[in-house]
């Protein structure tokens, strides 16, 4: 079975299993305003698929919240919300050139979040997350993988991989208002490439990596207002391309140090971009 929305539902849309998958053409929007109310719920024990090229909207609640095992988010319109995408038990959202996908929130959720997957995810961005103030442009609870051509924004952090081990791919934008531009609380990697841009311009690090060694490839710009890139545990920076830069340092140890001498750039890694020392105080 499948739906077809091509006009517009005002108020909640619980799914049932005769909607999946659900297809959300141009013309067609899901919007809900009562407190608390997500636009689109769907229950546990369906893996859901929802293709959105209209809206979908909620003042009050999630913009998408789904609940089944292995959900699937393909997003070419815009999808709003306190927290926009929350895939509760794992699983992947794809949002195209076209697609918007903000949350609004400020308190009161788990994690405000543009897209959070609760169970291992993957997200592949080829357009705009956001989220407002404090929250995350993307948040993988158990670990996965974050592919972006596109722009991610946070509050927060830009992206947050926790839980178990993250995979960032970067060619676009992430960025950070108030904390680091990328953190991988579990180890893992980032891989930076030409064009692309991490940042934390507010505070922070540009990759801030805490608790277990991981690695970095840069071929664009990592930068943050105290730290281009920071481990806590251990890891390695490779500065690609001549033009490849880690600005402000890189930092390895325990606790992030108020007045030190630091590598900036590359520390002990593998370099053809930019490394300087400096004096922070």
């Amino acid at each position: 079975m499948a739906r077809t929305i091509s006009s517009a539902i005002s108020g909640k849309l619980v799914l049932a299993t005769t909607d999946n998958p659900l297809t959300i053409t141009s013309s067609g929007s899901v919007t809900a305003t009562a407190s608390g109310a997500d636009a689109i719920d769907g229950g546990s024990g369906t893996p859901w698929s929802i293709t959105n090229s209209g809206a979908i909207a909620s003042s009050l609640g999630y913009g998408v919240y789904l609940s089944g095992t292995g959900s699937s988010v393909f997003n070419s319109g815009s999808i709003s919300g306190q927290g926009a995408v929350h895939l509760v038990t794992g699983g992947s959202v794809t949002n195209y050139s076209s697609g918007t996908i903000k949350a609004t929130g400020t308190t009161g959720y788990s994690a405000i979040a543009g897209v959070q997957i609760s169970g291992s995810g993957a997200v592949n961005n080829y357009g705009t997350i956001s989220a407002a103030s404090t929250g995350y442009g993307v948040s993988l609870d158990n670990g996965g993988t974050v592919t972006n051509s596109g722009s991610i924004t946070g509050g927060e952090d830009g992206v947050i991989i926790q839980g178990s081990t993250g995979q960032i791919n970067n060619t676009g934008k992430i960025t950070a208002a108030v904390d680091d531009g990328v953190s991988l609380w579990a180890g893992g990697s980032v891989v930076n490439g030409v064009g692309g841009i991490i940042s934390a311009p507010t505070a922070g690090a540009g990759v801030y990596i805490p608790n277990v060694a991981a690695s970095i490839q840069n071929d664009g710009n990592i930068s943050g207002k105290s730290y281009g890139a920071y481990f806590s545990a251990g890891g390695s920076v490779t500065n690609g391309v001549n033009s490849a830069s880690v600005q402000r340092r890189v930092e390895q140890g325990g606790r992030r140090p108020r007045s030190r001498v630091q590598r900036s750039g590359c520390g002990r890694p593998r370099n053809v971009g930019t490394c300087q020392w400096r004096r922070i105080h």
